[in-house]
């Protein structure tokens, strides 16, 4: 297992907690390169977009800087932003 699934098997429970029951839309910022959440997500039944410039291919993934996301979902119930804000190249 990698480190970075590791960090996400150790996050999955904290992030879980906290979201609406499924099937609500979740967007996750700054998936990186194992699609973060998101395959944990669709097992669950959520329906998640996955949003990152080095996303894995794949329909649940847009490989942009979400400040660049040309069709952003119109709505999410959640968006999951857990290791993601420090790379924004404008934070205000």
């Amino acid at each position: 297992m990698t480190q970075a699934e590791r960090w996400l098997a150790a996050t999955w429970p904290v992030v879980r907690a906290v979201l609406p029951d499924p099937p609500a839309r979740v967007v996750e910022l700054g998936c990186g390169t194992v699609g973060g959440h998101v395959p944990m997500l669709l097992a669950e039944g959520y329906e998640a977009l996955g949003v990152d410039p080095e996303a894995p291919e794949g329909s649940n993934y847009r490989r942009v800087e979400f400040e660049r996301l040309e069709d952003p979902p119109t709505e999410a119930a959640a968006i999951v932003a857990s290791a993601s804000l420090h790379h924004v190249e404008e934070p205000r």
